[in-house]
């Protein structure tokens, strides 16, 4: 058997419980999950998914990204 590790964290119960659900569909508790995501993690070298920032940018930047674009 392969030796675990504890990991302790703290979330909002909400956050948990919906998360527990939606894991459970797969068939994975939420250790089983962290665990998937941590794996995708390393194998990807940082988060297993793109970060998007939801605030578009303004004008004066993306003129500022056009002319570093030239």
């Amino acid at each position: 058997m392969a030796k675990t590790a504890e990991l302790k964290i703290r979330l909002e119960p909400q956050l948990k419980r919906k998360a527990a659900a939606v894991y459970k569909n797969w068939g994975l508790n939420l250790s089983d999950a962290v665990t998937v995501f941590l794996s995708q993690s390393v194998i990807e070298g940082g988060l297993p998914f793109r970060m998007e920032n939801a605030e578009r940018p303004n004008a004066e930047t993306l003129r500022a990204m056009e002319d570093v674009r030239l």
